[in-house]
């Protein structure tokens, strides 16, 4: 036992009731994955275990691709004229059966 938690009497009782509550839903092989994948500092608080058993990471990088910086230098250029970007979304309309509501939307780019 620790030398701070022994001077606590019921300690052990406590937390063993706190992180069964935080655990509660987690299946064997999900606490089984949170004990071999956690890295951080031991023992870990129940809220952080928890994220791990369930997958999580503390590296937002690893969280998706929606947040990760976007390297601009492979940003598509823009090298097309409004009349040829036109002409080509006229052609994907007629592929896909959109029609134009009006003459006035066609400016508006508002189609159906």
């Amino acid at each position: 036992m620790h030398r701070w938690t022994s001077a606590i009497d019921g300690i052990e009782e406590v937390a063993v009731r706190e992180w069964g509550k935080r655990l509660e839903g987690l299946t064997g092989e999900q606490i089984r994955h949170g004990l071999d994948a956690w890295e951080g500092e031991w023992p870990p608080t129940a809220d952080e275990f928890r994220q791990c058993c369930l997958g999580a990471t503390a590296d937002w990088e690893h969280k998706g691709a929606a947040y990760r910086l976007i390297d601009k230098s492979h940003r598509l250029e823009n090298t097309a004229s409004p009349e040829t970007a036109r002409a080509n979304l006229a052609k994907m309309r007629a592929a896909l059966g959109i029609r134009r509501r009006s003459a006035d939307d066609e400016g508006a780019g508002v189609s159906r």
